[in-house]
C-alpha cells in the first residue's frame, strides 16, 4: 500500500476524516453529551424570564456505570515458563511494570478513560517514550501515557476499530506552537515561520477554547506498518516537524476504547445520546412547574373596581372607602388550582425509566432496600 508522507497529502486525509466525522455528527454529538454530563443543560435557550433547572440523571448514571468498571487498580504478574532459565526476570519485570503504572497513575487513567468513553462513545490511548524523564540513575526516560479523545484519531479504515489491522493511522496532538516550533529545530527543521497555530490557518476551528495568548498547532503523528515494523512521522499541514522513522516496535502504541459497536463504523456509540431527549423533557416539565408555583402559589385578592374606584389598599392603619353598602361584598380571595400532580409522577417515572434503561438501579445505588435475592 502506497502510504503518504507529505504534509499536504497527510492533511488531505486529516480533512477528508473531518467531513467523515461531520457526516456522523460527531462533533455535536460529543460536544453536547459532555456538556449534558457536566450539567450544561440549557445552552443555546433565549428564556431570561424563566428558571432553567438541572435534575441531572446523566452524570450519576455514568459515574456508576464507570465505578462498576474500575472499582479496582489492575495488577500485573509476570510468569516465564518453567525451564525458560528467565525465572530471576519475573521480580524485575513486574517491579518495573508497577514503577509505569505508578509514575503514570494508571488508577486515575483508567478512570477518566472509561469516564469519557462513556460519554464520548470511544477513547483512545497513546503510549509513548518519553527521554526526558529522570529516573534517579544513570539513564534517564520512561513510558508516558496520553488520553485524547475519539475526535483526535484518524483511522485508515473507517469500517472497523480494530487498531493492529489499521493500514495507518493519525493521531491529532495539539502542542503549544512555541514547543513545536522548538521540536521542529531539534530536528533540522530550517523554515520555522511555515509552523502557525491553529486558529490562523484553520480559521479558529477550535476557536471556543482558543486563547490569544496561547497559541496552539496541531501536530499530526502519523503511524503505519513496514514489512512488519511500525513508522511513523510528525507533521503540521504546511511542515514535516520529524521524517519518517522507523521503530522497532511490530504493534502500533495505541489503545481504544468502545463503549458499544456499530456495525461497520470505526465510532462507537455513547449511552448517554439515546437519553439526552429524557433529560430534556425532565427539565422541561420541573422548570413550568416551578414557573407555575411562582406565578399561582399564593393567593390573589379579586376586589369589585365599581366600589373601590381607588383600588385596593392591604394598609391595616387605613379606612376603607367604598361606594354603596360596605355589607356587601367587594372582594374575594382566589387560589388558583394546584399543580397537576399526573405531570409530577410522570416526571418521577420518567427519572425512574432513564436510570433503568441505563442499568442503573435504585438497589445497585442504594436508594432502595434490596428485598429479594435478586436485589442483593
Amino acid at each position: 500500500m502506497n502510504i503518504k508522507t507529505e504534509p499536504n497529502e497527510i492533511a488531505k486525509e486529516y480533512e477528508d476524516d473531518k467531513s467523515f466525522k461531520s457526516g456522523l455528527d460527531l462533533y455535536e454529538t460529543v460536544k453536547r453529551n459532555n456538556n449534558f454530563y457536566h450539567g450544561k443543560q440549557w445552552e443555546g435557550l433565549n428564556a431570561p424570564a424563566i428558571e432553567k433547572p438541572v435534575f441531572n440523571v446523566i452524570k450519576p448514571s455514568v459515574n456508576y456505570l464507570t465505578s462498576m468498571l474500575v472499582t479496582d487498580d489492575i495488577g500485573v504478574k509476570c510468569e516465564f515458563a518453567k525451564g525458560s532459565g528467565q525465572d530471576h526476570l519475573e521480580e524485575i519485570l513486574q517491579k518495573e511494570v508497577a514503577h509505569v503504572f505508578e509514575q503514570n497513575n494508571i488508577g486515575y487513567q483508567n478512570r477518566d478513560s472509561i469516564t469519557a468513553c462513556a460519554i464520548d462513545g470511544d477513547t483512545v490511548r497513546y503510549h509513548y517514550w518519553d527521554p526526558s524523564i529522570q529516573t534517579g540513575h544513570v539513564y534517564t526516560g520512561g513510558i508516558r501515557m496520553e488520553r485524547l479523545d475519539n475526535t483526535g484519531i484518524v483511522f485508515g479504515n473507517r469500517n472497523t476499530n480494530d487498531i493492529q489491522s489499521q493500514p495507518w493511522i493519525i493521531l491529532l496532538i495539539p502542542m503549544p506552537t512555541e514547543e513545536v516550533r522548538r521540536m521542529a529545530k531539534e530536528n533540522g527543521v530550517a523554515d520555522l515561520e511555515s509552523i502557525r497555530p491553529d486558529d490562523e490557518l484553520h480559521g479558529n476551528y477550535n476557536s471556543e477554547h482558543a486563547q490569544n495568548d496561547n497559541k496552539t498547532t496541531t501536530v499530526l503523528l502519523k503511524f503505519w506498518k513496514e514489512n512488519g515494523f511500525v513508522n511513523y512521522l510528525k507533521t503540521t499541514t504546511t511542515t514535516i516537524i520529524q521524517k519518517p522513522t522507523k521503530t522497532r516496535m511490530q504493534l502500533y502504541p495505541i489503545s481504544y476504547f468502545t463503549w458499544e459497536r456499530v456495525k461497520h463504523c470505526c465510532h462507537g456509540t455513547s449511552p448517554v445520546t439515546a437519553v439526552i431527549p429524557n433529560q430534556i423533557y425532565i427539565n422541561k416539565i420541573m422548570a413550568l412547574t416551578m414557573e407555575y408555583n411562582k406565578r399561582m402559589a399564593f393567593p390573589k385578592v379579586v376586589y369589585d373596581r365599581s366600589k373601590l374606584p381607588e383600588g385596593w389598599n392591604n394598609d391595616v392603619t387605613r379606612a376603607i372607602g367604598v361606594k354603596g353598602n360596605p355589607r356587601d361584598a367587594v372582594f374575594d380571595v382566589f387560589a388558583a388550582a394546584p399543580v397537576n400532580q399526573q405531570a409530577i409522577e410522570l416526571v418521577e417515572n420518567t427519572l425512574t425509566k432513564t436510570k433503568d434503561s441505563l442499568g442503573v438501579y435504585d438497589a445497585a445505588l442504594g436508594n432502595a432496600k434490596p428485598d429479594n435475592t435478586s436485589a442483593i
